[in-house]
């Protein structure tokens, strides 16, 4: 019940990939797969490169609300630490401020 959107933009001269995620809802092993799937279809080089916009509603529903939290979160920091990683961008949806 998640929605991917694959975009691109334009920054200093190079096309970046803009990857939009919503509607996780908890669910980790589908969160997981998406991931793989986006590294098999694109390559990790390309996915590494990409900016990822996370668009809300990470809990509710699915069995593993920590579980996404916690691959997010790390997601973000190892891309933090690493400037040639496209940006992690987070957006809080309805489900999100349900359960905070």
């Amino acid at each position: 019940n998640f929605r991917l959107v694959l975009g691109s933009r334009m920054e200093s001269k190079q096309r970046r990939r803009v990857i939009c995620v919503g509607d996780l809802h908890g669910n980790y092993e589908e969160l997981c797969s998406l991931y793989n799937n986006l590294v098999a279809e694109l390559g990790q080089a390309e996915v590494d490169f990409s900016t990822f916009c996370f668009l809300g509603d990470y809990c509710d529903r699915g069995p593993d609300t920590r579980k996404v939290l916690d691959w997010l979160i790390e997601f973000k920091e190892a891309r933090d630490c690493d400037a040639s990683k496209g940006e992690a961008l987070f957006v809080c949806g309805n489900h999100d401020f349900g359960m905070a």
